[in-house]
């Protein structure tokens, strides 16, 4: 990074560049990914559901990686503090079987228990006969809907973190 703005690359140049890569990486990622689901686990959900939830997730995931990279200057660190992080933000998924609603909202400050309840969501809707369609995305106190909202809420904190700590931090 350093030997790229010392030969006169603009900042902002490089930052874009990664932004727009990982994003680019990601947005395939999401297409594969919801793909695999609908074609072995949702069928009969509305594919652009299925799709917008991936994406959202996938680039909101890049988000957060764009702010862990702020924090690390060996990517040999990075590579193993960041993967113990995300299991960290994941874990809460796997031990609340039914918080309450103000726990649920608190959570999804993590785009990991978001993306979670947006597939319980998608599979409980799924498992009992009535699949998710955009016509009631947004029914119930915690919906599909609002866990979107959380995703792309969270990307634009994630994003809007490592901008600043990416000038406020020693590099």
């Amino acid at each position: 990074r350093e030997a790229m703005l010392i030969m006169g690359l603009p900042s902002a140049a490089f930052k874009l560049s990664w932004l727009l890569t990982t994003m680019l990486q990601m947005t395939i990622t999401g297409l594969l990914l919801s793909i695999v689901v609908v074609a072995s686990f949702l069928s009969d959900v509305n594919y652009s559901i299925v799709l917008i939830v991936c994406l959202s997730y996938c680039l909101s995931l890049a988000a957060a990686g764009i702010l862990m990279s702020v924090f690390f200057s060996k990517a040999s660190l990075a590579s193993l503090v960041s993967p113990m992080i995300y299991l960290m933000t994941a874990i809460p998924s796997f031990i609340l079987t039914n918080p309450a609603l103000t726990t649920k909202r608190g959570l999804s400050c993590f785009n990991t228990y978001a993306f979670s309840q947006a597939l319980d969501i998608l599979f409980k809707a799924s498992g009992k006969g009535d699949p998710m369609t955009w016509g009631n995305a947004g029914n119930g106190s915690y919906s599909l809907l609002t866990a979107l909202g959380f995703m792309w809420g969270d990307m634009v904190v994630y994003l809007l973190l490592a901008a600043w700590l990416d000038q406020v931090l020693p590099s």
